[in-house]
């Protein structure tokens, strides 16, 4: 694509946060033992999330306009 005027629509929001532990284990090994080792609180999910929402809003009405 030349440029983001090409896009009609944007897909799936995807936020992607904190750090990765390089150097140390993979964290997501842990899941055998401890099934609630990736959990994330609701508080650093909103934490998160809502830094990102009106621009996730004015994406997905932009996407429903175009489904109908």
């Amino acid at each position: 694509m030349k440029g983001t005027d090409n896009i009609l629509a944007q897909g799936t929001p995807v936020v992607v946060f904190g750090a990765y532990p390089f150097g140390n284990s993979r964290p997501w090994f842990s899941l055998g033992k401890n099934q609630i080792a990736l959990d994330i609180s609701v508080q650093d999910l909103e934490s998160v999330s809502t830094l990102y929402l009106p621009d996730i809003m004015q994406k997905q009405e932009k996407r429903d306009k175009i489904k109908k």
